[in-house]
């Protein structure tokens, strides 16, 4: 945080900052409520535990990875991903470690499971360990796809953005 603040300090180039968007990456409810309620530069958390947790979508991952030269020897469908996904929503190395049975989770799992992680392995497994998932090219990627073929999967983004744009503003 005070890395971000030096960045956007009124004596550089980045206009200041009225305020920082950041994943939770697992911080306690205590520790995020110090950060949200900070005079200035307050911070706002996303709703998911992190940024990738919004590009978990299996059309969008089986039409970037068939992107991808080498892959796959055959195309992906998003049935595959779907499948992958499902083996996985399970294993414990994906959540925190108070979660012991992420099967409980239910509706909420989206928002809780390690999405970066999830990706990572996603990417290695079903490449066979050809492709490693790079977040600033593939998450990029499956950013873009969204938002051109499913921005309404972005909207919980989206809404905060302008609140928190708005805000800033007043």
């Amino acid at each position: 945080l005070q890395l971000y603040e030096r960045l956007t300090d009124t004596s550089s180039l980045i206009p200041p900052a009225a305020g920082f968007l950041f994943d939770d990456e697992g911080l306690s409810a205590q520790k995020r409520h110090e950060l949200s309620n900070r005079p200035k530069n307050p911070v706002t958390f996303l709703p998911r535990r992190m940024f990738e947790n919004y590009l978990l979508n299996p059309l969008a991952i089986s039409k970037i990875a068939n992107a991808i030269e080498g892959f796959s020897p055959t195309p992906l469908t998003p049935d595959d991903i779907e499948q992958w996904i499902s083996g996985k929503r399970a294993e414990t190395k994906y959540f925190d470690q108070g979660i012991t049975d992420p099967a409980t989770l239910g509706a909420s799992w989206m928002n809780r499971v390690d999405g970066a992680r999830l990706l990572k392995d996603l990417f290695s497994e079903l490449s066979d360990k050809r492709v490693t998932y790079d977040k600033l090219i593939h998450s990029v990627a499956l950013a873009e796809w969204r938002v051109h073929n499913s921005p309404a999967d972005l909207t919980q983004i989206s809404e905060l953005l302008v609140r928190l744009l708005s805000t800033s503003s007043d």
